[in-house]
């Protein structure tokens, strides 16, 4: 579930008239096991630096969920690919 917020739609007609609360599926990035561990730490890094900036549904910065035990894993990657690939 995400809201979305009064206004975001057309901030002069104020639509939507209040915040509204959506249905929204959750995406998941996979990867075929065959996939070369240092390509996974890259795709991982461009994913969080294309996402980071935010969005009507999501703050800036907002770090990634983890719904399920892969995600932590897949986070648990991006926190040591970001430290060695640097600021």
């Amino acid at each position: 579930m995400v809201t979305l917020p009064e206004g975001v739609v057309d901030f002069q007609a104020n639509t939507p008239p209040r915040d509204t609360l959506l249905l929204a599926p959750a995406a998941t990035l996979v990867a075929k096991k065959d996939l070369h561990p240092a390509l996974i730490d890259l795709l991982l890094i461009a994913a969080t630096e294309v996402h980071s900036a935010g969005g009507i549904f999501e703050e800036p910065n907002e770090p990634f969920t983890a719904p399920h035990k892969n995600a932590i894993i897949a986070a648990g990657r991006l926190r040591n690919a970001t430290k060695a690939s640097g600021p």
